[in-house]
């Protein structure tokens, strides 16, 4: 059996459990093809095409945003469509990787990136898009600067990567031969463009004959770059060693692009000749100099170039328009030119010649992900940009409450809230989950006696809507779905929305104002101002509720000198007043670094607020109790962990007996997600934390609820493996029938070597045990309930003889949870039955006396 959070006793000692964790449970199982989010904007050239088709390469960002993570990568058809209807994963984790490009030999591809900690790695890629180097090659070793920006060519025999490397405040451009099959000719790299103290970057390169072209931009004479080449042999020597300017003059020439017909290669770059911006090209000779000079476009923007056996193409973008323009061979522009692709562009698109014509890729703008596009071999005809990087749908930002008995669940899958029930027992009631809102995000739930109530933002508009979902029925049904409340009614900046109680409050993320939204008519109130001092509410409040008025906890701060932030409360009523004169400062004030993420719960007769900051061993996590009148009862912050790495993202509910505290945690190097409890009177059981869901992937964005049980959902966003992309998930935290701390004396308990009063981790109780009977000798004592059961796990008045060592597999029986086992099968020895009610008291009196000799705060 599965348990959480138990405790030893026996001998007068408690000592406190690490526990084994519940099983996860998804709450919508359905995979679905949905448009992925993708980066290609940092790569150099992120598409490449042979007979058999293309090959597009982006990175991935991780769920919030701070890095890219994955390494993905579609084979795209004759049509400019996707071949397969999901994704091809070439690197993953929790370091960041970035910045990929690609090559082909005619039958296979290369694909080289960044992979932070390591340096430049690659890997073969079949022409049917299997991975055949499994986590890639190490390519270069990491330098003692960063290594950026890759790019890789074939030149008929082998690929040539070249990146731009910065160590010890110089930069570089280096690279490395690569066979065929994969062999990494020049281990210790070669040196391209030389170390200098002026900037080398942004390389390029192509074959040419037998060897390559590799161009960059180069500040040694011109501050803000101009473009700098060097010739490469087929056997690794670098012909230019110094750098060759192929230009007669010097002036601003950036974001270089190569292109090649086997023989030439024609160079093409953003232009700012007398700050007049623009793209422009030139053929290069064999001596590597630049000839005339051709005009593409007075539309400035980064360019690509591509060569399909009989013209040239050059494309760019700006303000999300894509231009492109046909060369000849001889680099001589085929009119009109400057052709505009249409919008839905986010940045510089990128070429490869395939097929009948051209593949292009971009960044999408107003479509989400990486795009693809066609030109046809005379650039007469386009094709609007489309998405091509597809993914299993990714579901993020949970939310649970409960009614008493069962939990509501909603969550976004981007473009939708979503919402599914869940029983005591983790089984999902609603499949598929019923869809609340469409183009909406982050939705917000809770409970009112009645219905539950789900708040959400608009994607489209930015005003918020809401809608009530009733506790009963054989399925869940919208219900009285309300009036979408225009964004402009929220102050500046985004909306957002909360809940506390059965009040919706609104606000906006740059204000400083809640707004009311009465149950159930659903229609917006009055706006109250929460912070009397006007700051800046620097991330959404966290609302609590004590069953008359609200307390609203946020981050106040940290966007003006002195640059720091702290966290503030303030009591409201339900009518939008104010019932302080100005915020209750919670904090000291921390470097503004960082998002302060609150959240609140209470226990009848005081919050609890949590947070997260910087603290001595990176983001910790802190709490302050509030009392009902708004006193601040802690004169400073509690400290709820401190563990090596960075606590993010806390979140507090209140069991019935204590606060159970869950958080993001990077102790282990990826996010797990730990826990710990803590007592009203502000004592920390769990100081080094437990773990509440731990898997080599992350799991994130934790969030709680309780039902009348005592019962903890845990929901959260896990980093599937398997699929690529994040996916929400539940877990039970078993927090309940957990002593509060401190063990007396065994008192009635004699003989006893072992109590174990956790409870099953899948169990739907409560943990209370009263009155059943008397407690005889016993040896060993296991009152773990079958996670089968499907009741409060109340157990009254019971036998001795019904209760007993409870054997892996027994049956539960459905009425009164009460698990049927063989009498005397208490312990190794034969021994009696355990009477509850003994038990029962031997916990109340060691709950007693470790509140008595806790230290009691305010």
């Amino acid at each position: 059996m599965a348990k959480s959070w138990g405790f030893i006793v026996g001998l007068g000692v408690a000592v406190s459990l690490s526990p084994a964790l519940s099983l996860a449970f998804g709450v919508d199982p359905r995979v679905e093809r949905s448009v992925a989010d993708g980066y290609v904007a940092g790569s150099q050239q992120p598409v490449a095409c042979n007979a058999a088709g293309c090959l597009a390469v982006w990175s991935v960002f991780s769920a919030d945003h701070s890095r890219t993570v994955a390494i993905r990568a579609a084979r795209i058809g004759p049509t400019g469509a996707p071949l397969e209807p999901s994704t091809v994963t070439l690197s993953e984790g929790s370091t960041s990787r970035y910045s990929p490009s690609v090559a082909t030999d005619g039958t296979s591809f290369f694909v080289v990136w960044v992979l932070e900690g390591t340096g430049v790695v690659g890997a073969r890629v079949s022409g049917s898009g299997a991975v055949l180097d499994a986590g890639g090659v190490v390519l270069a070793p990491p330098a003692t600067g960063s290594q950026q920006n890759p790019t890789v060519a074939w030149n008929g025999h082998d690929y040539l990567a070249a990146w731009q490397e910065a160590p010890a405040g110089v930069s570089a451009i280096r690279g490395t031969r690569v066979s065929a099959g994969g062999v990494v000719r020049d281990p210790a790299g070669l040196a391209i463009g030389p170390l200098s103290a002026s900037t080398r970057r942004m390389p390029t390169v192509v074959g040419v004959g037998d060897g390559f072209v590799v161009a960059w931009e180069d500040a040694r004479v011109m501050p803000y770059g101009d473009l700098y080449l060097a010739r490469v042999a087929a056997d690794g020597t670098v012909r230019d060693p110094a750098g060759l300017h192929p230009f007669t003059t010097f002036h601003t020439r950036t974001a270089p692009s190569l292109s090649s017909d086997g023989s030439r290669a024609l160079l093409v770059w953003q232009d700012g000749d007398g700050g007049l911006n623009g793209v422009r090209s030139s053929l290069l000779g064999a001596d590597g100099l630049a000839g005339a000079v051709s005009v593409l476009g007075t539309t400035p923007g980064r360019p690509s170039a591509a060569f399909d056996g009989s013209h040239h193409l050059v494309a760019w973008a700006q303000t999300s328009v894509v231009h492109h323009a046909l060369l000849s061979p001889a680099g001589v522009p085929v009119a009109p030119g400057d052709r505009t692709l249409g919008a839905g562009a986010f940045g510089p698109p990128f070429l490869a010649s395939g097929g009948a014509g051209f593949q292009g890729v971009v960044q999408g703008g107003g479509i989400p992900g990486v795009l693809g596009f066609r030109v046809s071999a005379d650039g007469a005809t386009t094709t609007a940009p489309s998405p091509i990087s597809f993914q299993s749908n990714a579901q993020t930002d949970p939310r649970v409450a409960s009614d008493g008995t069962d939990f509501l669940v909603t969550w976004s899958d981007r473009r939708n809230v979503l919402a599914a029930r869940v029983s005591a027992s983790g089984a999902v009631r609603d499949a598929p989950p019923l869809t609340l809102a469409s183009s909406a995000l982050q939705g917000r739930v809770a409970h009112d006696g009645t219905a539950w109530l789900v708040t959400w933002v608009r994607t489209d508009t930015g005003g918020v809507g809401a809608a009530r979902v009733p506790s009963s029925g054989a399925a869940a049904t919208l219900a009285a779905a309300g009036t979408f409340v225009p964004a402009d009614t929220l102050g500046p900046g985004r909306g957002y929305a909360m809940i506390g109680g059965v009040e919706v409050m609104l606000g906006a993320r740059r204000s400083a104002r809640l707004q009311r939204l009465p149950v159930p008519s659903l229609t917006p109130a009055a706006a109250a101002v929460v912070d009397g001092r006007g700051a800046t509410l620097t991330s959404p409040p966290a609302v609590g509720f004590d069953g008359t008025n609200h307390l609203a906890a946020w981050q106040a701060g940290g966007v003006a000198p002195p640059y720091c932030a702290t966290v503030d409360a303030i009591r409201v009523t339900p009518d939008g007043d104010r019932l302080d004169p100005g915020p209750l400062h919670l904090s000291p004030c921390y470097p503004s670094d960082g998002f302060i993420v609150p959240s609140v719960a209470f226990d009848g007769s005081r919050y609890l607020v949590v947070w997260n900051a910087r603290g001595a061993s990176g983001a910790d996590v802190f709490g302050a109790r509030v009392s009902r009148g708004g006193e601040l009862l802690d004169a400073s912050p509690l400290v709820l962990s401190s563990a090596a790495g960075d606590q993010r993202n806390p979140a507090v509910v209140f069991d019935g007996a204590r606060f159970a505290v869950v958080w993001e945690d990077g102790r282990a190097g990826n996010r797990d997600l730990y826990g710990t409890r803590v007592l009203t009177d502000g004592s920390v059981l769990d100081p080094s934390g437990a773990p509440v869901a731990a898997t080599p992937t992350d799991e994130s964005s934790p969030q709680l609820a309780v039902n009348a049980a005592g019962r903890v959902l845990v929901t959260y966003v896990h980093a599937d493996p398997s699929l690529g992309v994040d996916r929400v998930e539940a877990t039970f935290a078993a927090f309940e029938g957990v002593p509060d701390a401190g063990v007396p004396d065994a008192g009635s308990l004699p003989d006893a070597a072992l109590v174990d009063v956790g409870f099953d981790a899948g169990a739907a109780d409560g943990g209370f045990i009263a009155d059943a009977g008397s407690l005889p000798d016993a040896a060993l004592v296991d009152v773990g309930f079958d996670a089968g059961a499907a009741d409060g796990g109340f157990i009254a008045d019971a036998p001795a003889t019904d209760v007993g060592r409870l054997d892996a597999g027994a049956p539960a029986e459905s009425s009164g949870g009460l698990c049927a086992v063989r009498p005397g099968s208490v312990g190794a020895g034969g021994h009696g039955a355990l009477g509850l009610a003994a038990l029962a008291a031997i916990l109340g009196r060691r709950r007693r006396k470790g509140r008595a000799a806790s230290p009691r705060r305010r």
